[in-house]
């Protein structure tokens, strides 16, 4: 019974802290994760076609999820990352 309890605690604190939405000059950027460091980051599509996801890596592993007119992207980089935390 711990363990359940305890992993749905890390996800709550993970909805708390690992969601964003905002809008920068009228786009609107989806944020899921924390990246307080990286060392790499891929780009996927466009930027300034303001169609793109953007993934924070840190040794090889995905910390963070930004992205323009990707929900969908941002919905699955976030189930992904709750359960790599289980």
């Amino acid at each position: 019974m711990q363990a359940g309890t305890n992993r749905g605690k890390r996800r709550s604190e993970c909805a708390a802290r690992c969601r964003g939405r905002g809008q920068h000059y009228d786009v609107p950027i989806n944020y899921v994760g924390l990246a307080e460091s990286w060392d790499a980051i891929s780009v996927e599509d466009s930027i300034e076609g303001r169609d793109c996801v953007l993934r924070y890596k840190r040794d090889g592993r995905v910390v963070a999820v930004a992205s323009i007119y990707r929900d969908i992207d941002s919905l699955r980089a976030e189930v992904e990352m709750e359960r790599a935390s289980l």
